[in-house]
This record gives structure tokens, sequence and C-alpha cells, in this order.
């Protein structure tokens, strides 16, 4: 949300998103694939479905849709079965380090599987990625234990890991480990398979592809500088990771010492990353990262035979404790690489940014009486499935989140939605917007500013009115007092959990 500018000017950010509830629905299509210009004009969808028609040359709702996913998932755009996700793989596992040494990220998996490569000799070193006291990447072969821990843990930025590789096997070394994000390991397998591939044609080299989880990477430059800006010495860091949404920053005793939401990043972040469609490193031997695991393990996909081979030898010979991947965890797992995956057509995210002034000095405000939805006289079959949802207070009490949800089944047209804050029956600012179509399952998010001042907040109440041309759908007060006393209470049984389980860690 925009920063407020001046007292007599609200700036209002209005982030209008449709999301899906958890069914591949017909509003998701027409999101991921018909409006964002991708549609190719199959009419897949509509041959699959009789509640469908081609009209104005796009598929149209002539029914009500039952959610069931037909349509989505006979579209040639969508990316909808595992393998067209996170691609194929023999085994899953989650798996941490049992090596006392090891002190990696999450699980400790990657340098644990070099450690068991080397002193196996089952390769002559490997590939890593270290960094210097500014943190800036430095790829390198290593050889020796000491090197493989003391390139342990995760740095964000791109790393020239390729060359590093090349240097090793020129030196005589036929047998290498290779540690990569995606895009490295893409650059190596090709490499390894295309007919003009410089690996191919060493007949005597032998890469095991190691690849990791990669959302995006950073550029240093333009990433470390903001972190200078903002007061922080990287040559007290010691660790960098990314967890929950969080990109963290701590120091070389483990303290943590800053903290950044990643949408706050995003600015920083290299622009190949904008194309790049692969979450999981499809093209290695194994793939490891954090997403889908515990907190202290890491998720291991086997792709290869070579790969599975290495990761269940690592654990018979006690390297690795390893257990098969639950069903909740790959489904984690599939939901992050989906969103990955549309990024390819959905790029550009709309945000609408409305900036509503206060009433004119002198004009006279007046009360407006607001039935709540459920009294509303022969109440339209609509706006019975129109639902207000996670309502909740935000920006440390002076914003309110929440969404409005089409339960229906099918497309509400030609919305006008109108949103009011009311101080004492009072109602002084009203914002309006209007949506062509709010699809089956799919729901818009707003974050509505207050602006008052703290002490004023008990007192306010925000007004919500949605109708079309014909029928009124939806009417609805959030009152802030509420909110805020189911905060307090929320806040109050959060603290009296946390005091229970002190006091019983502490008894004998």
């Amino acid at each position: 949300m925009a920063q407020q500018e001046s007292s007599d000017k609200i700036p209002y950010a209005y982030l209008q998103t449709r999301i899906e509830k958890g069914k591949d629905a017909f509003g998701k299509l027409m999101k991921e694939v018909v409006k964002s210009g991708v549609c190719c004009a199959c009419s897949a969808c509509v041959a699959a479905c009789d509640v469908l028609d081609w009209v104005d040359n796009e598929p149209k709702l002539v029914g009500k849709c039952s959610g069931c996913g037909i349509c989505y998932n006979q579209c040639p755009r969508t990316k909808t079965v595992p393998q067209d996700l996170i691609g194929s793989f023999q085994a899953a596992y989650v798996a941490k380090t049992k090596v006392p040494d090891v002190k990696g990220q999450d699980g400790g998996t990657v340098t644990t599987l070099l450690l068991y490569l080397l002193e196996k000799k089952l390769v002559d070193g490997a590939v890593v990625t270290k960094h210097d006291d500014s943190w800036r990447a430095k790829p390198a072969f290593v050889t020796t234990r000491e090197d493989i821990l003391t390139a342990s843990g995760s740095l964000y930025v791109h790393s020239q890991t390729v060359r590093a590789l090349f240097k090793a096997l020129k030196e005589g070394n036929h047998a290498v480990a290779f540690v990569g994000t995606p895009c490295n390991i893409d650059a190596v397998d090709k490499m390894q398979k295309s007919p003009y591939g410089m690996i191919l044609y060493n007949l005597r080299a032998n890469v095991v592809k190691i690849g990791l989880f990669c959302m995006d990477s950073f550029s240093p430059e333009t990433l470390y500088g903001f972190f200078e800006r903002d007061g922080l010495s990287l040559k007290d860091v010691g660790k960098m990771n990314i967890s929950s949404g969080k990109f963290n920053i701590f120091t070389k005793q483990g303290e943590k010492v800053k903290e950044y939401k990643i949408a706050q990043l995003n600015r920083y972040k290299s622009s190949s990353c904008n194309f790049c469609t692969d979450l999981t490193s499809e093209s290695a031997d194994v793939s490891v990262g954090s997403v889908g695991s515990p907190d202290g393990y890491n998720t291991i996909l086997c792709r290869t035979t070579l790969g599975q081979l290495i990761v269940e030898d690592a654990a018979a010979h006690g390297y690795l404790e390893i257990k098969p991947l639950e069903h909740d965890g790959l489904e984690a797992l599939l939901k992050l690489a989906r969103m990955k995956k549309v990024s390819q057509y959905t790029v550009n995210v709309r945000t609408q940014y409305v900036f509503t002034t206060p009433e004119t000095p002198g004009e006279t405000t007046v009360p407006r009486t607001v039935l709540e939805t459920s009294k509303l006289p022969k109440t339209p079959f609509l706006a019975r499935k129109l639902k207000l949802k996670n309502v909740k207070l935000a920006s440390k009490g002076m914003s309110v989140k929440f969404s409005l949800e089409n339960e229906s089944g099918y497309t509400m047209e030609g919305l006008d939605i109108r949103i009011s804050l009311s101080i004492d029956v009072f109602e002084k600012i009203a914002w309006r917007t209007s949506v062509a179509e709010l699809y089956p399952y799919e729901s818009m998010m707003f974050d509505y500013p207050l602006g008052v001042p703290e002490d004023q907040l008990a007192t306010l109440e925000i007004l919500i009115d949605v109708r079309t041309t014909t029928d009124n759908l939806l009417t609805e007060k959030i009152s802030i007092k509420k909110l805020m006393e189911e905060e307090a209470a929320e806040r109050e049984a959060k603290e009296k959990k946390k005091a229970e389980a002190k006091t019983k860690e502490q008894k004998p």
C-alpha cells in the first residue's frame, strides 16, 4: 500500500487479484490462459464441457460451473500433472544429514552428498560456490572435506560454476560432482546431451548433477547495495536464508539481524528470472531444496537411476537419514512449482492506485442506513453466494484486509463495488470500482486504509456494498472495534500457550 503523502489526500492502493479456491475452475482457465493472451483457440475446453460455448472467439460459461477442472486440464497451455510441474523423478525423500560436522542450510543434504561422493572416491572433486567477505559468488572446484564444509550454506546470486567445471575437466579430473541452480544445471545437461555439446565429446568426463531448488536469484550489485543503504555491513554477515517468504540475514554468531519480505526485494532480482519456469532443477540427477519438507530437513527428488543410487547408498552408509516424501509435502512443492510455471503467462500483475480525497471543507456528512445482507428482503440467489471472508487488521492496525469470494458456480457480471468508511454512523469517505466479471470460485482481495489517528480506530466501521444493475448482492459492515478485540484475544491465547509450553519444559 502506498505511503500517505499529505493530510488532505489519502492514497489507496487497491490490490485486486483473482485466486482459485482449490479448484481447477473455469475462472482459473480465463485468468491464466484466455485473459493473459495465450489462448490458441483450439476449443478443447468447450469440446470437453457441456456448460461452455465458443462466443466471440473465446470460451463462454453458459451454465453452472462445478469446478470439476475438465476445461482447465484439457487446455494445451496449462501445467497440471506433477511431471509438467517438477519434471520426472524416480523417488522422492525428505532427508537430513547424520554427519556432525555439517551445518548447512536446512538438512545439510547437499554438503553431505558431496562428502559421501568424495570420501567413497566416486568423484575427484566437486564444483561449488563459495563467497568472499562481500558475499560475491566465487565458484570453485574443491577436493577436500574441509573445503566442502567451508562452502556449505546458501547464496542467492548467480555463480559462474560452469566455467569452474570446465577448468576442472581440462586439468584431468574425470568424475566431478556439480552443484548448481536450474539454469546452470540446464547448461551442463545441454553440454552432455546436445550433438554440439562440449562434454558429450569428452568421453571420459562423468558429471553428477546436483540441482538446487530456486525461485529467484538476485543481482548482487543492487541487492547488496540496498542492504548497505539499510545499515547492514556485509562483512559482519554469517548466513543468509529464505524461509516462509522472508529473506533472513544472520550475524557470524547466528543472531538474526535483518528480515525482509521477498516481495520487497523483487526489484533486485535478476532479469533472467522473469523468464525461468524451472523451480526444481528438472535436468539434474538429484534435486534438493527445502520446499515440502519439515524444518531441519530437505526435500530430495531422485531423477535418474544414478541419482537414486547415490542418495540411497549415502543413507545406507550412515551419511543421511531419509524417509519417503509425504503427500502434503509433495502438494506444497507442486503448488510453488505451479506458481513459477504459470508466470510465463502472467508476468505482469495488475495493480490499481486510487487516490481518494476527503470530503470538501464545509460539506455536510449524512448518516447512511445500511442493512446487513442477511436482513435484505428477497435476497437474490447470487447474493447468497458472494461471501465476505478473511477479514483482518493489517499494517499495525492502519488498514483492513478482506476478500469477496464467488461461491455460486456462475460468473458474476457487471459488479459495482462501493467501500466506505463510517464514524459513528456518519459516512466519511467512499471509494468505488467496477468489475466486469468475477468467475466461479474466484475472489477479489482488498487492502483498505483507515487513514485516521489510532485513538479513533475503535469508532470506525467499513461499509461494503456490491450490486449489479438489477440486484443487491452484498451489503456488510466490518466493525474495527470487534477486529481489535479478536486480535487482542488471539494474542492473549498465543501468549498463554507459550507460557504453558515454557512451564512444561521447566518441569523435571
